[in-house]
């Protein structure tokens, strides 16, 4: 099915690659304007001949996301889909948990925060990408399903 989309203006966090940059292109062909971001300018230069407006962001920095905000002159649907996970048993150890829960859990809330009087003036939407071990757990990956059934509480919350 093919949604009408066009003229809206949308953002995909993680649009560089992956399950992002499908969502990108769908959108692009569904009529959105798209910005897309990635981490570094590696990924961003992947993007160069796309369609999509492609620009650096870690959504851990908040200087970065207000940048992006101030640039963003209206929003009307915001995709959540940066996310990073630590192999190699790297999530076992603290500071490896805490950024994979600051990049999947708090981007989310940063960049929903943030962007909420666009969408609430565009009477907008937002996606949030979890993941089926926030249901299920992981062995392998503790800090990477916390923070993803993390974010499908937060989304359930902030839907309220």
């Amino acid at each position: 099915m093919q949604l009408d989309l066009a003229g809206k203006r949308a953002l995909v966090t993680g649009g560089t690659s992956g399950i992002g940059r499908a969502i990108v292109a769908q959108l692009i062909s569904s009529g959105c304007v798209v910005t897309c971001t990635g981490v570094d300018q590696a990924s961003v230069d992947r993007l160069a001949d796309s369609e999509a407006q492609a620009v650096c962001l870690d959504v851990t920095n908040d200087d970065q996301v207000d940048e992006l905000v101030s640039a963003q002159k209206s929003l009307d649907i915001l995709v959540n889909c940066a996310g990073t996970i630590l192999r190699e048993g790297r999530e076992f150890d603290l500071t490896g948990f805490k950024r994979v829960l600051d990049v999947n859990l708090t981007g989310t809330m940063s960049m929903c925060s943030a962007f909420r009087p666009q969408l609430a003036t565009s009477n907008g939407c937002v996606v949030n990408l979890a993941s089926m071990l926030s249901f299920f757990g992981s062995g392998y990956v503790p800090g990477y399903s916390a923070s993803k059934g993390g974010v499908v509480q937060l989304t359930k919350s902030l839907a309220i």
